[in-house]
């Protein structure tokens, strides 16, 4: 069985506490890349949003890539 490799990341604009979102991107043992993204609220922090990308790639169903 091959290696899934995820790159993921959240971040704020334009200030901290401001609008948030995060994204990660996973890649399949045969290489294959698919883009997940999320808007998480009008007011965070950069802390949430990075930690919710990080948590949200557990809720992605890896049928689905």
């Amino acid at each position: 069985m091959g290696c899934w490799k995820i790159w993921c990341d959240g971040a704020c604009a334009p200030s901290n506490p401001g609008p948030c979102a995060w994204g990660s991107v996973i890649q399949s043992p045969d290489g294959v890349r698919t883009e997940h993204f999320g808007f998480i609220q009008a007011v965070g922090t950069n802390n949430i949003a990075e930690l919710t990308a990080a948590a949200e790639y557990d809720r992605i169903d890896a049928r689905t890539i």
